[in-house]
């Protein structure tokens, strides 16, 4: 229910798989109104699978389109990670085009499926590995989740997302903070598929660093540290960079350190005024192993 000054109004009423219905009504001063009802077409579902080559379900992504045999570039409006390869999907009826797949080197499979209001239908395609990576591991060593300030997605998806991109490997860096996804991995019962490495992106203001395969007994923000205090607990200023690999060597135990996005906005490369084609000797001697002073006014 709602208030409203009185006058002439549209309304749009929208929800989850619905098209938007339009209503017009009056508000009059000291009335209520009545006999304002939306009744959208009822939702169909799709209940799309994928499957390998054996016709058992295995870990995928699977995407949806509009109409029958999409375009590859059309707008996705479902996108569902699934450690078994298996999604409900409630849309308007219609026609739509589901995508499989399981990351770059396995193949895509595509199939058109036609739902009718209120009405179930499924659809199923098959995906089979293309190039075969015995030997190597596919890793993602920057990757974020709601423990930071630039994402929503959470944990338990994240997971699920690695595992049907095809990772085997990957480092938790979420803004300034340690996490652990073992427990999760273990939990949702993806240990044969997926590795986790504790790992933290330390974001000093001019770069951002990644410290990779480190160890931490805490998991709250800013255990690894990037501002310097005096003794009264006053900043003094921000640490070098040289200063805050050596707390992840010493400190965290990091197995890697990474520059991330090394070029424009937090980019150290930039910062240091770093020439890939001049090399090192771009930069001042003290910063050839890229263990630069921050430049004056930081």
């Amino acid at each position: 229910s709602l208030l409203a000054p009185a006058g002439a109004y549209e309304a749009t009423v929208t929800g989850t798989a619905l098209p938007p219905v339009e209503l017009d009504w009056q508000s009059v001063a000291g009335s209520p109104v009545s006999g304002l009802l939306a009744d959208p077409e009822d939702p169909g579902r799709i209940d799309a699978t994928v499957t390998g080559p054996d016709g058992e379900t295995i870990p995928a992504r699977i995407s949806l389109q509009a109409g029958p045999d999409a375009p590859t570039g059309a707008a996705l409006l479902r996108v569902v990670p699934d450690l078994e390869g298996k999604a409900t999907l409630f849309v308007p009826a219609g026609t739509y085009t589901m995508t499989g797949s399981r990351g770059p080197t396995w193949s895509i499979c595509r199939a058109d499926v036609t739902v009718a209001a209120g009405a179930a239908s499924s659809v199923e395609c098959a995906i089979e590995e293309e190039v075969h990576t015995h030997g190597w591991v596919a890793a993602d060593l920057h990757t974020h989740s709601e423990l930071g300030i630039d994402s929503t997605m959470h944990r338990h998806l994240r997971v699920e997302a690695h595992v049907a991109e095809g990772i085997n490997f990957f480092a938790a860096t979420d803004h300034d903070i340690f996490a652990d996804y073992a427990p999760i991995i273990e939990e949702m019962g993806a240990s044969d598929l997926l590795m986790s490495s504790l790992g933290n992106e330390v974001s000093l203001l001019y770069a951002h660093f990644n410290c990779l395969g480190c160890t931490a007994e805490k998991f709250s923000y800013f255990e690894a540290p990037w501002v310097n205090f005096d003794e009264d607990g006053e900043v003094e200023g921000i640490m070098t960079a040289p200063q805050i690999w050596k707390i992840m060597r010493e400190d965290f135990g990091a197995k890697v350190i990474q520059i991330n996005h090394p070029r424009e906005g937090t980019a150290y490369f930039d910062h240091i005024g770093y020439d890939p084609e001049v090399g090192p000797a771009s930069v001042p001697p003290g910063a050839r192993d890229f263990q630069a002073e921050p430049r004056q006014g930081w």
